[in-house]
């Protein structure tokens, strides 16, 4: 086997010759070392007293907000319905001042208030001699101070 050069590939060096590749079987020190050291537990990962508070208190604080979105959508959803049921009865009032406003037109209708004056009240249709006709010098408005004289 003829060897015409050595590759790094990520971790390992390979024999490139005329021949299958092959792994180099002397591995270099570092490698050797880094997997010692991860063999061995890290004290620095290990947890004391204050961060296991730290975390509880950070975990509680996070499930109190969670619980407060909770309770405000359910305060929103609740707004939605009320809304809902707000507009329902604000069409169907609408609806009722339509109803009276056409019934009431109807009873202030000059044909109407003819028929309630000379029917219900006994009121009869003026006469031409009853009718005075008073002409104003002021164009402005008129001051009463006493009765219309009649003819």
């Amino acid at each position: 086997m003829s060897e015409r050069k050595i590759r790094n590939y990520g971790r390992t060096d390979y024999i490139i010759g005329n021949t299958v590749r092959k792994t180099n079987p002397k591995r270099p020190e570092p490698y050797l070392r880094s997997r010692q050291s991860q063999a061995r537990p890290n004290k620095s990962l290990a947890m004391n007293g204050v961060s296991v508070a730290f975390f509880a208190a950070v975990t509680v604080f996070i499930l109190a907000l969670f619980v407060g979105y909770l309770n405000v959508q359910a305060q929103i959803t609740e707004t939605k319905a009320n809304i809902k049921e707000l507009k329902s009865d604000i069409s169907t009032v609408k609806s009722q001042n339509d109803a009276m406003k056409y019934s009431i037109n109807a009873l202030v209708g000059s044909e109407n208030i003819y028929k309630v004056a000379t029917t219900k009240l006994g009121m009869r249709q003026a006469k031409e001699n009853q009718i005075a006709i008073y002409k104003s010098t002021d164009s402005g408005y008129t001051v009463q101070y006493g009765e219309i004289p009649s003819k």
